[in-house]
């Protein structure tokens, strides 16, 4: 496992450097948002080993080697534009933005059939708004957990944290 995670951490800063450069060339992203922050994550050894240990409990969260998908994470943050007429306005553009910031991951790398969901559409009842996808990294099978998730626009007392639209 700390072999695996060291190759991990090597996968996601490219992961990282990737996505940016992907979502820099879309002009249509520069127009609905003023900047993108992306942060990654690596599962650690010990998580990883808890989630393996449970192997055979599925409703203690239990899955097999083949199965852990969240190895890399990556998240995403799409900072509204603070120049648009209302903070309304400015939230639609960020959430079409993290659409843009979706279809750059999925054109770099393959979606796994069956782990996408879009709590933007569907948002969870505690108001929770995000995309989450996981994708093929390689052709080895590597995989990451990614999402997006918005927040209402900026305002002059808002944190820069609640005022974004997040791909995890």
């Amino acid at each position: 496992l700390h072999q695996q995670a060291d190759a991990n951490a090597s996968t996601l800063d490219a992961a990282q450097a990737a996505l940016h450069a992907a979502v820099a060339a879309i002009p249509e992203f520069h127009q609905l948002a003023s900047g993108l922050k992306i942060y990654g994550r690596t599962k650690s050894p010990f998580s990883t080993l808890k989630k393996l240990l449970r192997l055979g409990d599925t409703s203690k969260g239990g899955r097999s080697r083949s199965e852990v998908y969240d190895l890399i994470g990556l998240r995403a943050v799409v900072i509204p534009r603070s120049d648009l007429s209302s903070p309304t306005e400015a939230e639609e553009a960020a959430i079409k933005a993290c659409y843009l910031v979706e279809q750059a991951a999925h054109a770099l790398w393959s979606p796994v059939e069956g782990r996408s969901k879009d709590y933007i559409e569907a948002p969870k009842p505690n108001g929770y708004q995000s995309l989450h996808s996981t994708v093929a990294l390689s052709d080895s099978g590597d995989v990451g957990a990614a999402a997006a998730t918005p927040a209402p626009a900026a305002s002059s007392t808002s944190s820069i944290d609640r005022d974004t639209c997040t791909l995890e």
